[in-house]
C-alpha cells in the first residue's frame, strides 16, 4: 500500500519536473531568440552614392542615373549600426528590373565587424556594369548577417541605367554620347517639345534642340517646317514687310473710294465785290458764289484747274485780287500760273485800270475783246 503510494508520489513529482524543464527550455529559447532579433535592432543603411568615369551628368532633371557600360564606377554606403553588434557583409548587387529570373550579380562585398551606435562607411571602387548590361537596373547595397542565415537586414536600392556610348536609347538618330554632349534627353526623343526630334533638328534643319523656337519669331520650329518656312530665318521681317503692304493697300482703297474732297470755301451765302464793269462800268457790286461741295480732291487737282474751277464757279470771270484771296496763294504764285493759263489760251486777262480781271473764253466783258474777234 505505501510502496503504491510512493511510486504514484513519484511517477507526479517526475511528471512536474518535466513540465517545469520544458517551460524554463521555452522561455530560454524566447529569450535566446529575442537577443538574436535585438542584435539587428535599428541597423540601417542610411545613403549610397556612386561616381567615377562610369557617371552620366546629363543637363537634365530625371530619377535615373545613367552608368556608361565602357567606363569604371565606384560606390559608397553609410550604415549606422544601432543596436547590432557582431559579424556581417556588405555587399553591392545589380538586378535586372524587366527580368526577375536572372539571379542578381554580385559586384563587391566586404567582410565587417559592428559595434552597437557606430556609423560605417563602405567604398567599393572599379567595378564594371554585367555583362551585355543596355537596360535598367537595380543597384543593391545590402547587409547581410554572415554567421547567422545570411538574410539581408538592411539594404538601399538605386535605379540605374547602363548606356552603351553608341547605341541609341530613345531613337531620335543621336547617340547616347551626342546626347550628353549637346546636352538633350538622353531617354527623350523630343527635348524640346517642338514636335522635331532632336537628330532631326541637328542633323537635318540646323535648328537648337533644347529651343522650340530657334530664331525667335514666334513660330515654334515644328510649324515652320510644316509651313515650309526655314526655321533658322526670323519671319518677323516678313510680318513687318505684312503690315506695310497692307497699310499702302488701305490707303490707296481710300483714295480711290471715298468721297473725293477739295472744296473751296468763302463767307456763307457767297460774297459781294466791286464789278466796275456793271452799270457802264460806274460802279457796283456783283455777288460771287463759292460751292462748299466741290468734288474735286486738291489733292489731285493742279493749281491751274483749282484756277478754272474757280472762274467756273463765279461765272466765267473774276479779279485778280479776289482769286488771291480764294486761293489763299500769294500774288506772284496766281501771277505765275494765270501767265501759264493765258499763254496756254485757257484765260484772258483783261486790264481795268489798275487791276486785272481774269475770264475764261467767252466770258469776257462787253468791250473787252480783242480787235480780231470784233472784226469777226
Amino acid at each position: 500500500m505505501y510502496l503504491r503510494a510512493d511510486s504514484g508520489s513519484v511517477a507526479r513529482n517526475e511528471h512536474m519536473e518535466l513540465r517545469t524543464f520544458g517551460l524554463v527550455s521555452l522561455l530560454l529559447l524566447a529569450a535566446v531568440s529575442g537577443v538574436v532579433m535585438a542584435d539587428h535592432g535599428g541597423l540601417h543603411v542610411t545613403q549610397t552614392e556612386y561616381g567615377g568615369d562610369a557617371r552620366v551628368q546629363p543637363n537634365e532633371e530625371t530619377n535615373t542615373m545613367y552608368l556608361w557600360t565602357t567606363e569604371r564606377f565606384n560606390a559608397t554606403a553609410t550604415v549606422e549600426t544601432g543596436n547590432a553588434s557582431g559579424n556581417y557583409r556588405a555587399c553591392l548587387f545589380a538586378h535586372p528590373t524587366d527580368n526577375s529570373s536572372v539571379e542578381p550579380k554580385e559586384l563587391a562585398c566586404q567582410p565587417a565587424t559592428f559595434e552597437p551606435g557606430e556609423t560605417r562607411n563602405f567604398t567599393f571602387t572599379d567595378l564594371s556594369s554585367p555583362t551585355n548590361a543596355t537596360t535598367k537596373y537595380e543597384l543593391r547595397f545590402v547587409v547581410d548577417n554572415a554567421l547567422q542565415s545570411g538574410d539581408p537586414v538592411a539594404e538601399q536600392t538605386t535605379n540605374v541605367t547602363f548606356l552603351e556610348p553608341d547605341k541609341d536609347l530613345d531613337g531620335d538618330n543621336l547617340n547616347n554620347r551626342d546626347e550628353v554632349a549637346n546636352g538633350t534627353g538622353i531617354d527623350n526623343a523630343d527635348t524640346d517639345n517642338d514636335t522635331l526630334e532632336d537628330g532631326e533638328e541637328i542633323e537635318k534643319h540646323g535648328t537648337d534642340p533644347l529651343d522650340a523656337d530657334t530664331d525667335g519669331d514666334g513660330l515654334r520650329d515644328g510649324l515652320e517646317v510644316q509651313l515650309g518656312m526655314d526655321p533658322t530665318w526670323s519671319a518677323v521681317p516678313l510680318y513687318i514687310l505684312g503690315v506695310l503692304l497692307l497699310g499702302g493697300l488701305v490707303a490707296v482703297g481710300y483714295r480711290l473710294l471715298a468721297p473725293r474732297v477739295g472744296r473751296v470755301t468763302s463767307n456763307a451765302g457767297g460774297a459781294t465785290v466791286d464789278d466796275p464793269t456793271s452799270n457802264g462800268g460806274t460802279g457796283g457790286t456783283t455777288t460771287v458764289s463759292t460751292t462748299d461741295d466741290s468734288s474735286v480732291d486738291t489733292e489731285f487737282v493742279s493749281d491751274e484747274d483749282r484756277i478754272l474751277q474757280i472762274l467756273a464757279e463765279n461765272g466765267g470771270r473774276l479779279m485778280q485780287s479776289r482769286l488771291v484771296e480764294l486761293t489763299d496763294w500769294s500774288k506772284s504764285k496766281v501771277s505765275r500760273r494765270l501767265s501759264t493759263l493765258e499763254e496756254e489760251g485757257r484765260i484772258r486777262k483783261i486790264t481795268l485800270g489798275r487791276e486785272n480781271m481774269v475770264a475764261l473764253p467767252g466770258h469776257e466783258p462787253d468791250g473787252a475783246q480783242s480787235p480780231f474777234e470784233e472784226e469777226q
